[in-house]
């Protein structure tokens, strides 16, 4: 990627990682699998060319909401917005 954000890693608590792929994978549609990586296992969702967001289960306390956000485009919305609804 020459410019731009190749990905944002969250830090989940256990057993949170199969859940949240589920979602990306049914509501977004969205390509996502557990990989292997140095650090050991973590959920890997595709979210656009060379993108993704990342997923790492953890042990150590996780930070409270600070507000942050990020936005997907998504290609097919009525898809998702039904599964929420």
């Amino acid at each position: 990627m020459a410019l731009g954000i190749p990905y944002v890693e969250f830090s989940v608590p256990p057993g949170a990682t199969e859940g949240i792929l589920r979602f990306y994978q049914v509501a977004m549609g969205a390509p996502a699998a557990v990989e292997t990586d140095a650090e050991g296992q973590v959920g890997k969702v595709r979210i656009g060319r060379h993108q993704f967001l990342l997923f790492r289960e953890t042990e150590k306390p996780i930070a409270p909401y600070d507000g942050h956000h990020i936005a997907i485009y998504v290609a097919n919305f009525s898809a998702p917005y039904a599964y929420l609804k």
